[in-house]
């Protein structure tokens, strides 16, 4: 029995990296998550105007002008535009619930309504848990074993285990403990993986920016870990502060330069009025001003500069699918994070029309093209910061178009998937009538073959028959 508890606690151990995935787009979805695991729902296809995700009327998930608002679950849900797909982690068993999407369009008005239900259980563990022990008994070893059996609707494993009383290894009373320190280890090893990549994904070391601040209003960026180098003035007035809205910065009087700050992250250049700031940081961002006074302290220029900084993006991914009129559907997303994302969409080297855009525009993530439009594709993804870019050939998705007339008279102009084609005949070709002249000289010649030997058969019989023999008899006069 020892043995069986230290089975559970390692098969708990792990559930916190049980992943999920359940298709949530037919009313009615049955969805099933585990405990401390993650769930992944598609919703949807295309993301339409508007749409929200309810719990027993508790907004979760809100879709509108384009943007995404998350509530309640906001630390442990996302929602992917490009695929519809809504993911909820370290999953609780109170997100058991029914939940409901409905969908807008443009103007507020629902089109759809449909409800899924998600139920989340414990990892294998649960009171709705199946435990079957199997008794064997080893005749060689005279040991009696049990294999024990443990599913629901998440996962099922088993596993053979000797219960207590017989000649148990002195670490089977010791499992439990060893798996939880074990899988704690395990978590830790993860986590560190995880925080190490997102650190530098996101981190931009050795990308500058240059910015003109001369100019009152200006406005200045940089990159996330990068450096900024930010040209203040063109020659060093007696005094003068740069400050942002709340912190004196640099601080320049009797000649003496002063900072209030890092020294190691902000530098100032005497000799052409610069400023740099190094390793970057989001909330650098701000609005900074720069006052310029004279000997005796007296303001005589009062000029404001804005500094965004931003997250530049590491790499760009394209995903394609099929629509069910042969429409081919594209979903630029960018991976690592990345802020204020600029689309931009190319095909062959051109930008891309409204002749051959189904749906969306050039400048959005997630574009339907046109079912005649083939070659290289190409999404660019930018910010003030990076850009970045991925192609695909795109690839057919099996349809043609058809237009003819059938016997009935009906005229018919549509695409259809060309494997189930049975509208209309395919037309005659060049090759097609070769075909057909290669097939009647092929019959035309086995007729004459025929013909001959059946005319030659016919001969060789006559001359074998004696009634139709011809014979040559000479009449002499009996008188001769």
């Amino acid at each position: 029995m020892e043995a069986v508890f230290g089975l559970l606690l390692m098969l708990l151990g792990v559930a916190h990296g049980v992943e999920t995935h359940c298709d949530g787009r037919q009313d009615g979805a049955q969805c099933y998550g585990a405990v401390g695991g993650t769930v992944f729902i598609r919703l949807m296809d295309i993301i339409p105007p508007r749409f929200t995700l309810q719990k027993s009327r508790t907004r979760i998930l809100r879709w509108k002008n384009k943007t995404v608002s998350i509530y309640v679950l906001k630390n442990r849900s996302s929602f992917d535009p490009s695929n519809g797909t809504f993911r909820i982690s370290n999953l609780h068993k109170n997100d058991s619930d029914k939940y409901l999407l409905e969908i807008q369009n443009s103007n507020g008005v629902m089109v759809e309504n449909r409800a899924l239900h998600l139920s989340i259980q414990v990892f294998a563990a649960t009171n709705t848990l199946n435990v079957e022990p199997t008794t064997v008994t080893d005749t060689t070893a005279g040991k009696r074993t049990e294999s024990v059996t443990l599913s629901n609707n998440i996962t099922s494993s088993s596993q053979t285990v000797t219960p207590s009383g017989g000649d148990d290894p002195w670490f089977i009373k010791y499992l439990p403990v060893m798996a939880g320190v074990l899988s704690a280890l395990v978590l830790l090893l993860v986590l560190g993986v995880f925080v190490f990549r997102r650190k530098k994904k996101t981190s931009a070391k050795g990308v500058e920016t240059h910015c003109d601040g001369r100019q009152d209003g200006a406005q200045c960026y940089g990159a996330v870990g990068g450096t900024v180098f930010i040209r203040l003035m063109d020659t060093i007035p007696s005094k003068f502060i740069f400050q942002t809205s709340k912190t004196p910065i640099l601080r320049w009087k009797n000649k003496a330069l002063s900072t209030n700050v890092m020294t190691n992250r902000f530098f100032f250049y005497l000799s052409n009025g610069t400023l740099r700031i190094n390793n970057l940081h989001k909330n650098d961002s701000d609005k900074y001003s720069l006052q310029i006074q004279n000997s005796r302290g007296a303001e005589i220029e009062n000029q404001a500069l804005h500094l965004s900084i931003q997250a530049p993006f590491s790499s760009v991914t394209l995903v394609n699918d099929c629509l069910s009129q042969g429409e081919m559907r594209m979903s630029c997303t960018t991976d690592g994070g990345g802020d204020s994302p600029q689309y931009s969409w190319t095909l062959d080297g051109h930008t891309l029309t409204q002749d051959e855009l189904l749906f969306g525009n050039k400048d959005t993530d997630i574009i339907v093209l046109r079912q005649n439009v083939s070659g290289l594709l190409v999404c660019s993804v930018s910010n003030h910061v990076s850009s970045i870019s991925k192609d695909m050939r795109i690839p057919t998705c099996g349809f043609i178009f058809i237009n003819c007339t059938l016997s009935n008279g009906t005229h018919v102009s549509q695409w259809m998937f060309a494997a189930t084609n049975t509208l209309c005949g395919e037309p005659p070709t060049a090759d097609h009538l070769i075909c057909g002249l290669r097939a009647a000289v092929a019959v035309l010649l086995l007729i004459g073959i025929t013909v001959y030997f059946a005319w030659k058969k016919k001969k060789s019989r006559r001359a074998e028959d004696p009634e139709n023999s011809v014979c040559m008899v000479e009449m002499r006069n009996l008188a001769d």
